[in-house]
């Protein structure tokens, strides 16, 4: 058995699932909600940390 297999076989399956009408994703559980990233994340803007390498995730 491949360490997939293994690992999924832990895993019980939900009762009932709800389409999402996203292509990339098929199918959730029921009592699963659906929110945008927007709503989950804010961009923080951190400075005046001159000890630290600049990073950059936003886009310009």
């Amino acid at each position: 058995m491949r360490a997939f297999d293994q690992v999924q076989s832990l895993w019980k399956p939900y009762p009932a699932y709800k389409d999402t009408r996203i292509d990339w994703l098929a199918e959730i559980p029921c009592h699963w909600n659906i929110l945008k990233a927007q709503w989950l994340f804010s961009e923080v803007i951190d400075r005046n940390h001159p000890e630290e390498p600049l990073l950059s995730v936003t886009q310009e």
